[in-house]
């Protein structure tokens, strides 16, 4: 029960309901009440680092749109960090489903496996885990977006989890699948940005910061990427990006605002400048002294 405008924070949900250790099971949200709304999310923590992991929840409406993740690792990092990724789909519809998995590039070491076809039964949660080296046989370094295609309108849930191991546990992040007509995606000629705040540091203490651009509408995109401060709204830095149909690219902070440039309060904006495809942009900010890395999408302007 919650009161107008509360929170309720139920920890550790398994053992409130007195479960035994589940690898693989979701939480499903129902208000019950005459009136009243909710945001459900969850947070996953690791036992050894004590890490935690948001991850808002899904109510997504039957659709045939694609949804799209726009990350996936399997690659050293910095600071001895190697960042590998698992990928969750869960059918919350009455009947089955099948799926097709394909790959958005951005590096790709080894030859890659062609797209993969899963069929879900009513309720059934795909995970696979480090499934950019296990199910399309990539090699280090390598890193994509994901696309997840229905054969027909169905009701999917898609999320990843990126994460190193490291100090005897984990650090990582969740990243929610979009489907292609979600609000965050960026189109020409709507005269929108999107846009991300991040930090880019040498520190101990500090983050160093990465964003990403992923075409997902099957058309060439040149994308103009601003740097401005957050203190004062000036302009630290500005350059376009050609991106090709279907792929994603990916570039540390320090390609706009200048090699060994620091910024602690920084967003960058995101707009098109050219080409009849669709974008979902993003930033991840890496932790320098864990490795643990927050992934930041986008927010498009209404």
């Amino acid at each position: 029960t919650a009161a107008p405008n509360q929170t309720v924070l139920i920890t550790d949900i398994v053992g409130e309901r007195g479960l035994a250790t589940a690898s693989n099971f979701r939480v499903d949200f129902t208000v019950t009440s005459i009136a009243g709304r909710v945001v459900p999310f969850g947070i996953l923590i690791d036992d050894a680092t004590g890490d935690g992991l948001f991850e808002p929840a899904g109510n997504p409406a039957p659709t045939g749109d694609d949804v799209i993740v726009t990350q996936a690792s399997f690659a050293h990092g910095n600071n001895d960090t190697f960042f590998k990724t698992n990928l969750y789909v869960t059918n919350v519809a009455a009947t089955p489903v099948t799926v097709t998995v394909s790959l958005i590039p951005r590096l790709v070491s080894g030859t890659p496996a062609p797209p993969r076809i899963y069929t879900l039964g009513a309720g059934q949660t795909l995970a696979k885990p480090d499934v950019l080296n296990t199910e399309f046989d990539l090699l280090d370094p390598s890193a994509a977006g994901l696309r997840i295609h229905p054969s027909a309108p169905a009701q999917l849930v898609v999320s990843t989890r990126t994460f190193v191991e490291k100090f005897g546990g984990t650090f990582g992040f969740f990243i929610p699948g979009l489907s292609t007509s979600s609000q965050g995606v960026l189109a020409l000629g709507t005269g929108r940005v999107a846009t991300i705040q991040l930090d880019q540091s040498s520190a101990a203490t500090g983050s160093r910061s990465n964003f990403g651009i992923a075409e997902i509408g099957g058309v060439d995109v040149l994308v103009r990427v601003t740097a401005k401060s957050g203190d004062t709204g000036a302009v630290l830095g500005s350059k376009s990006y050609f991106v090709s149909a279907n792929t994603s690219v990916q570039n540390s902070v320090t390609d706009i605002i200048g090699s060994g440039a620091f910024a602690t309060n920084i967003y960058l904006q995101f707009e098109l400048e050219g080409g009849a495809g669709k974008i979902l942009a993003y930033g991840v900010a890496v932790d320098n002294t864990s490795g643990d890395a927050i992934y930041v999408p986008a927010q498009r302007e209404p």
